[in-house]
């Protein structure tokens, strides 16, 4: 069996170890169901923007692309500090159990090593813990899926639109998506590119005092109404009342764009802010960790 590192011309063979056994042909609905990985076109585009990051896929080969992972070094402001972050990590079901995951995570380890980083961290797909939790992942952290209904708000803050070359490069990402803010905001920007007829996000900088926050809104198919789904920046030791005034100024303005929810992924330090704003949780995650150097 080989590691290397993927291209884009794997995506077909890529395509096929995500959604195997499923036939949709609908386009927008396999991106949907699947993310970037469920459509040839997008997924060689969301390969681009990886790699446009500093990231890597890597692909287990053996007579045909048995899985694939992939892997971005995440030197942002942090609430767990500096890390490289494993997004994906997915074995075609006929090779699972053979070896093969743990093959690709140690092809990710070597990447991170040759980075510099100390640790992988990384969001687990659900029902994945329990693999995780055998190579030597434990727990560091939890985020927190939540929803609340969108209202009018009173404006608590000076508002700046921001566009795609406005990454808040200072401010550590304090809700958002299961992979490096830089990524989720490349991805967001230039989804267009792909033909998909997405609208393109919201941004904003958000002056809270002498808070500095960013938040970014966009739009995900919801069976309940349009909902909005909120990225948040703030600087590190931001606290809750300040992260409550944010939210406030975010509802407002998904309020007026048409939403009729927003949904977000905030680290669970901030819970009690995002309650006492309306949200309402969901869902739990674990962020996991694996050390795989000393300083």
């Amino acid at each position: 069996m080989k590691i290397r590192e993927a291209d884009e011309a794997d995506a077909a063979d890529i395509v096929e170890v995500y959604t195997y056994g499923e036939s949709i042909d609908d386009r927008l609905e396999r991106v949907r169901r699947f993310g970037w990985w469920g459509d040839e076109e997008a997924l060689a585009w969301y390969l681009r923007a990886l790699k446009s990051v500093g990231g890597v896929s890597l692909v287990a080969e053996e007579g045909e692309i048995l899985g694939e992972a992939e892997i971005a070094p995440d030197r942002d402001p942090s609430l767990v500090g500096e890390h490289a972050f494993l997004l994906s990590l997915w074995i075609h079901p006929k090779w699972r159990g053979k070896g093969v995951a743990r093959s690709l995570l140690e092809g990710c380890i070597e990447v991170a090593r040759g980075w510099g980083f100390y640790s992988l961290d990384t969001v687990p797909f659900a029902g994945t813990e329990r693999f995780f939790a055998n190579v030597g992942f434990s727990k560091v952290a939890n985020q927190i899926v939540v929803e609340a209904e969108t209202r009018p708000a009173p404006e608590l803050a000076g508002l700046v639109k921001l566009g795609p070359g406005d990454y808040p490069e200072k401010l550590a990402m304090l809700a958002g998506h299961f992979r490096p803010g830089r990524l989720s905001w490349k991805l967001l920007w230039g989804q267009s590119e792909i033909g998909l007829a997405l609208p393109s996000p919201q941004a904003y900088a958000i002056r809270v005092g002498s808070w500095n926050f960013t938040v970014l809104l966009y739009a995900q198919p919801s069976r309940d109404g349009p909902l909005a789904v909120a990225l948040m920046w703030g600087e590190p030791k931001v606290g809750s009342g300040q992260v409550f005034d944010a939210l406030e100024v975010s509802l407002r303005i998904a309020s007026e764009a048409g939403f009729a929810k927003v949904r977000s992924q905030p680290w669970e330090r901030f819970r009690s802010a995002f309650a006492a704003a309306g949200f309402e949780e969901k869902e739990r995650r674990p962020w996991l960790r694996k050390t795989i150097g000393t300083r």
